[in-house]
This record gives C-alpha cells, sequence and structure tokens, in this order.
C-alpha cells in the first residue's frame, strides 16, 4: 500500500493516488509496460483497502492493455491472514504456480 502523505489525512489511509504512482514508477523502472501484465498477486485482506488497490491497478493495468486481455487478480493472502513471511513467500509462490515469468534483472 502505497500514501503520497499528501492526499490523505493520515499517513495509514490509503491512498489511490498513491497507489497508481507507486505502481507507474515500479512498472517504468522495470522496463514493462503495464497492459502486458497478466497477473497480479493483490493485498487481498478483506478491508476497504482492497478497492483502493482493485482501482488503482484498474486504472494503471488498462493502459495499452489490448482489447480482450485480461489481467488476472488474485490473493493467497486471505488465506493465511497477516503472517508477514508467510503471505509474502506464498504470494510469489502462487504467482509461480500460475504460470507467471519474472522479468530479467540484467
Amino acid at each position: 500500500m502505497s500514501n503520497d502523505g499528501r492526499s490523505e489525512e493520515r499517513i495509514t489511509t490509503p491512498s489511490r493516488t498513491g497507489q497508481e504512482l507507486a505502481m507507474r514508477w515500479a512498472y517504468e523502472d522495470a522496463g514493462l509496460p503495464p497492459g502486458t501484465v497478466d497477473y497480479v498477486e493483490a493485498h487481498g485482506t478483506g478491508t476497504r483497502i482492497d478497492a483502493v488497490e482493485l482501482a488503482a491497478l484498474n486504472e494503471v493495468l488498462t493502459d495499452g492493455r489490448p482489447p480482450g486481455r485480461r489481467c488476472l487478480v488474485g490473493s493467497v493472502k486471505t488465506n493465511i491472514a497477516h503472517c508477514e513471511a508467510a503471505a509474502g513467500t506464498l504470494g510469489v509462490r502462487d504467482t509461480e504456480h500460475r504460470g507467471a515469468s519474472w522479468p530479467s534483472t540484467t
């Protein structure tokens, strides 16, 4: 979750603008066009944060996306709650299980 510190009253309040900026910067830094992403492992905790995250994902991942090309969204975290190490590990494993390929770091 990202918050730009200016768009919301409290720093812990989810910010759609902050989320969008963080995602755009991340995709730009990775050299990955957002419209080519096929799967996203979301936060998915069943709270209002999810609505903010999904709205930001929708805004960013539709850029340059060809008609009919879907982007699936999943969240294994909803099954194990906020056990941080396990949630992160399972999120990566879930993404790999779905056949995702990782961008090259070289």
